[in-house]
């Protein structure tokens, strides 16, 4: 009877692992609410420069959902930390914090940036979608950019603006 309780749980533990994590790639498998404009944004000549450690490289990918693989990606770093250094693309780009978006008109924006400064740099129609506006909030002394300024969000609808610096 031992044996026959054990052989039932292991077979349930499987079922849930398997429904958890079959759900998440099915999700993931699915087209992105904003697939057509992360494809404008690579077709415009933009790229997303940013490291795979950044909080803030993170949350600017969450803001296009599924649709973040589509983007103009460069990953920077060549480690876990910031301590771990760049890649040479980044450094022969003059990428200095992150995240840092560079358009084809060679301008920059520095910090995460909500849908609607993208679509407008860009010339995209977002077509009133919600986009996670982004009111840019101050460090503690006064700088957006500063590290270890106040860390505090806001509400959902308020995304702080913040840029990884690289020394």
């Amino acid at each position: 009877m031992k044996h026959k309780n054990t052989i039932i749980f292991g077979i349930a533990l499987v079922a849930i692992f398997g429904a958890i994590f079959g759900t998440r790639a099915w999700q993931e498998s699915q087209p992105g609410q904003y697939d057509e404009f992360a494809q404008h944004l690579k077709d415009s000549g933009a790229v997303f420069y940013g490291a795979s450690w950044c909080p803030h490289c993170a949350e600017q990918k969450a803001l296009f959902g599924n649709s973040y693989k589509l983007l103009p990606y460069k990953e920077c770093s060549v480690g876990a930390t910031a301590a771990s250094g760049q890649t040479q693309e980044c450094k022969d780009a003059g990428i200095t914090g992150y995240p840092t978006w560079r358009f084809a008109d060679g301008s920059e924006l520095s910090g995460q940036q909500s849908l609607e400064v993208l679509a407008e740099k860009t010339g995209y129609q977002l077509n009133g979608a919600t986009t996670g506006s982004t009111r840019l909030k101050e460090g503690a002394e006064g700088d957006p950019n500063m590290i270890g300024g106040d860390a505090s969000y806001g509400s959902e609808e308020e995304i702080a603006s913040t840029t990884v610096i690289i020394e």
